[in-house]
């Protein structure tokens, strides 16, 4: 039985052994296998951001190259006003002033019924008719030539 307890000992330990070996051996695999797809996602990524680079300095180039175009066409506008004006002062000097005369139109247009109500008092007071107010200003100084005597009044009963 001694026997038979050693034998089935050492099975025992030599099928621990050989359990441990296949883990070794396949932690070892896992272990490969992630380094492996790892590098590859590394490798994949600095790809994918070489490409984004590229994509952004190919997009800042043409976003100069299409300011330097705008910026040719306005100084072109820019010395063709020039031009104009140079040749045409009184053409300039004209719409200069039909613009401002159209700005100050569409600005009072803007204020709406207050300015009408304004222009209405001013013609109102230059025809002479009132709306309630003396034009003259005698009845505010009668009223306070009152306020005087009556203070004074008041003082003198003190």
């Amino acid at each position: 039985m001694k026997i038979m307890a050693n034998r089935s000992a050492r099975k025992a330990a030599d099928t621990v052994d050989e359990i441990r070996e296949k883990g070794a051996e396949a932690v070892a695999s896992l272990r490969e296998s992630g380094a492996e797809v790892a590098q590859e996602s590394l490798d994949a990524m600095s790809h994918l951001v070489e490409e984004g680079q590229q994509r952004a300095l190919e997009l800042r180039d043409q976003a100069v190259e299409r300011g330097s175009v705008l910026m040719d066409d306005l100084n072109t506008l820019y010395e063709a006003g020039k031009e104009f004006a140079r040749r045409n002062p009184a053409v300039v000097i004209g719409a200069a002033a039909l613009a401002g005369y159209a700005l100050s139109r569409a600005l009072r247009a803007d204020n709406g019924d207050g300015a009408q109500a304004r222009s209405g008092e001013g013609s109102a007071r230059a025809s002479g008719k009132s709306s309630g107010r003396s034009s003259s200003g005698k009845a505010g100084q009668k009223t306070s030539r009152a306020g005087r005597n009556s203070s004074a009044s008041h003082d003198d009963a003190s």
